[in-house]
């Protein structure tokens, strides 16, 4: 059976609707990069915690919008017979993890030759885990991005690159606003070059901190830290 896609092609993994994912399928767009989007599950168009967090000032492009000009295929879940199907006949260089909600998985990962590439929003081997973006501005260091092959751990796969990320921007809300179309633009920029290259290089991890959920207490301490006149 003819493969659906030409080589070079990338799948952007997310869950239906997923602001993140629709953030990156913007600059993906933008940047005249052939990819489609894998969407799991069945979510609503509205994230009430990301619109809690960045103050309703986030709005990414929305999925019929994105799927004016890219393919966006819908399946129930990686377990999906639909999805199985779909990967044998597709043929993807490598996967953008962009907020799947599920676990990756071994049988997952064996699906995309070159792997799949994770935007962690921390310094990683230092901040893995949950709020990075936050664990790094009450530590007073730099919000740094890490990209990096996803494995089966948690943040724990070889490191590709990283790009430090613009953290003075005055609130909070303004900044969560931010975080996500920075790391977008590192998405497009860094899909860009791959394309262009034989293979990923990347390094392997040494051992790392994960970071747990902040309190409400430690996260309005953090708060405090960027809002400002």
């Amino acid at each position: 059976m003819p493969k659906l896609w030409g080589k070079g092609l990338i799948a952007l993994l997310t869950r239906h609707n997923s602001y993140i994912g629709r953030q990156y399928s913007a600059a993906l767009i933008v940047s005249g990069i052939d990819f489609e989007v894998l969407a799991f599950g069945n979510y609503p168009d509205y994230e009430k915690v990301e619109e809690s967090r960045c103050g309703g000032l986030w709005r990414p492009l929305s999925t019929d919008q994105i799927a004016e000009s890219r393919k966006v295929e819908r399946f129930v879940s990686t377990r999906d017979e639909r999805f199985l199907h779909h990967m044998t006949r597709a043929e993807y260089r490598f996967g953008i993890q962009g907020d799947i909600g599920e676990i990756i998985d071994k049988n997952l990962l064996s699906l995309f030759p070159e792997g799949i590439i994770n935007f962690h929003p921390g310094d990683l081997p230092a901040y893995r885990g949950c709020d990075a973006p936050e664990w790094q501005l009450l530590h007073g260091l730099p919000v740094v991005c890490t990209a990096h092959l996803v494995d089966e751990g948690i943040d724990t796969g070889p490191i590709i690159t990283k790009r430090q990320l613009t953290s003075s921007i005055g609130s909070y809300h303004k900044f969560r606003a931010s975080l996500y179309p920075q790391i977008a633009n590192f998405v497009a920029q860094l899909c860009s070059e791959l394309l262009n290259k034989t293979e990923i290089n990347s390094t392997p991890q040494e051992s790392g901190i994960y970071r747990k959920r902040m309190s409400e207490e430690v996260r309005e301490r953090v708060s405090q830290l960027l809002d400002r006149p």
